[in-house]
């Protein structure tokens, strides 16, 4: 199970929210699971650099100001829906069946 299960499924879908509700097309539970894989990324970046000098590796500066960016994007996501300005809608799983390699 992925972090996005538990967090859509305490949601407010368009039906619990305003009528001029801005309709986001992320879930917050997507937008949690990027945010896990981007700490496994500062994780691996670190890994076996010094501290000092990975802060200065523009790959690291990247992926920090993505984490940022995120981390906002979430927290004005999540404000919106409790205030029934954004809404978002779960569209059930589709089973695609698995085209046969030739």
């Amino acid at each position: 199970m992925s972090a996005r299960e538990p967090v859509t499924s305490t949601r407010l879908t368009q039906e619990a929210a305003d009528w001029y509700a801005r309709l986001h097309s992320e879930t917050p539970g997507a937008m949690v699971d990027r945010l896990s894989l981007l700490a496994l990324e500062i994780c691996h970046a670190r890994r076996g650099a010094d501290p000092i000098v990975a802060r200065l590796d523009p790959g690291f500066k990247r992926l920090a100001a993505q984490r940022r960016d995120l981390c906002d994007c979430l927290d004005r996501l999540l404000r919106e829906l409790a205030d029934g300005q954004a809404c978002f809608h779960l569209y059930e799983p589709t089973h695609i069946p698995a085209w046969p390699c030739r």
